[in-house]
């Protein structure tokens, strides 16, 4: 149960990282999987030998995720947008119980409620503000100017990716870099443009998982306040239309409970 545990997680982050809106980290929170990311993604070399068979069906689930389902994902999207994203709203509030108990909100400390409140209006004051009209950068002939922006790009949608609430992908449409990223040079396996964005989103991993590492073991209880405010906050950007109320609803609720089932012990 704990191997299917781990795939499903690899899974839905690899399918996560590829959907405007939702966030790969968050993914890792709801299947009780983040802080063994962070801590092996931060090359913690006692941590990989401890973590080195789940580790390795985790990225499995990630490449099946982001390969294998990303075309069926299109699809999804494409023809079932609400339910689709109402599923994964239904997997986010289902995660809520298990967050909240790593947070030990019950404990009401003031500095770590106030965490919770400022980051998630912070992030719906983002969500509802946002502009979406920057152009796609044409990234077709590289520059030096053309070459940093896709490392620094790349690096900051992975950093995201360690961030639970903070969608890597939106973050690249927000900047106009997600076509040339995810469907110019990923899709087409584009050289040397592929190395590039690699190279950037390794970095990220990296830097990212090491910032968190550092905050998770200082400030436990805080970092989860401030993630379940970002998981709050960011949960605007994916709430679809109702469509079809019904499916919805049934949707939602299996997705919910099967999470928080999943979680309960």
């Amino acid at each position: 149960m704990k191997m299917i545990k781990t795939f499903l997680a690899g899974f839905f982050i690899g399918v996560a990282n590829v959907i405007p809106g939702v966030s790969g980290g968050t993914m890792a929170v709801v299947f009780g999987v983040y802080e063994m990311m962070v801590e092996v993604l931060s090359l913690d070399f006692k941590n990989i030998k401890k973590y080195i068979l789940p580790l390795f069906i985790l990225f499995i689930g990630i490449v099946v995720g982001i390969l294998g389902f990303a075309q069926v994902m299109g699809f999804l999207l494409e023809n079932y947008n609400d339910i689709t994203y109402t599923v994964f709203l239904g997997i986010i509030v289902g995660s809520f119980p298990l967050i909240a108990k790593l947070s030990h909100i019950r404990e009401k400390n003031l500095i770590n409620l106030t965490g919770f409140v400022v980051t998630a209006i912070l992030v719906t004051l983002m969500i509802v503000f946002q502009d979406r009209s920057l152009g796609d950068i044409d990234v077709t002939i590289l520059t030096p100017a053309k070459i940093l922006g896709l490392l620094i790009a790349s690096s900051l949608s992975t950093i995201t990716m360690i961030i639970p609430g903070v969608s890597g992908s939106m973050l690249l449409v927000m900047i106009g870099y997600y076509s040339a990223i995810f469907s110019y040079i990923i899709r087409g396996l584009v050289f040397p443009h592929l190395i590039i964005v690699l190279i950037g989103m390794v970095l990220g991993l990296i830097l990212g998982s090491k910032i968190m590492s550092l905050f998770l073991k200082k400030h436990s209880k805080f970092i989860y306040h401030v993630i379940l405010g970002l998981i709050v906050g960011s949960s605007w950007s994916i709430i679809p239309n109702f469509s079809q109320p019904f499916i919805q609803f049934v949707g939602f609720l299996g997705s919910a409970a099967f999470i928080y089932f999943m979680n309960k012990k």
